[in-house]
């Protein structure tokens, strides 16, 4: 039956199929480990699950994601854009420089510190200047990022994997902003930010001491 395969298919696209079922078929007899990394690596988008999945696999990152939503749908107007933005494009150059920088003991506290800030900025009555808010988030997504970078798995590439972690921080933000604005509809909606931020609050505390 091999010549009816040859006669299908161009030799070069045959030997590929080989290549492909040995690879997929051999287990762990494979001479070099690499060949199981590059063929995981392309499975996964050289980066782009890993990212993907990354931000939302913490409950302290997925929080203050979700909080960076609230706030900015709670400030209204262009902030509802402007805030996010500011945290998503910060994060990635934190990234940058965590893949590069040294760890740091004092990364993790920091992220669990951002879930504690942001949920005091729902529970305060009054508003912060804009800047001030963006200078906060800014400072916080730095911090983010920076955890990102030195998470980042080897063989992927890392403007892939930076892709990857920016999309899925953006779809949380705007189910953060979602969520925002049905709130904002309430009857109710300031008590229910002042609930919603000393449970965040709380949340904070808990991951900085367990």
């Amino acid at each position: 039956m091999g010549w009816l395969f040859l006669w299908f298919f161009d030799y070069d696209v045959y030997m590929a199929i080989l290549i492909l079922f040995a690879l997929l078929f051999s287990g762990p007899a494979l001479g070099h480990s690499g060949d199981f990394e590059n063929v995981e690596r392309a499975i996964s988008g050289f980066g782009f699950v890993q990212g993907l999945l990354h931000p939302i696999q913490g409950m302290d990152h997925l929080l203050a994601m979700l909080c960076v939503g609230l706030i900015s749908s709670k400030i209204g107007k262009r902030a509802i854009w402007q805030v996010p933005a500011c945290f998503v494009v910060v994060m990635a150059i934190g990234c940058v420089f965590g893949f590069f920088g040294s760890a740091s003991a004092f990364i993790e506290p920091m992220i669990a510190a951002s879930v504690i800030v942001f949920g005091l900025l729902l529970v305060l009555p009054f508003q912060m200047k804009f800047w001030l808010t963006l200078l906060t988030v800014g400072l916080f997504a730095a911090v983010h990022g920076y955890a990102h970078g030195k998470e980042m798995p080897l063989f992927v590439l890392p403007e892939v994997y930076i892709i990857g972690f920016m999309t899925a921080t953006t779809v949380v933000h705007v189910v953060g902003v979602g969520i925002g604005e049905v709130t904002n509809r309430l009857r109710f909606s300031a008590t229910l930010y002042r609930i919603t931020g000393i449970a965040l609050v709380i949340s904070g505390i808990y991951f900085i001491v367990a």
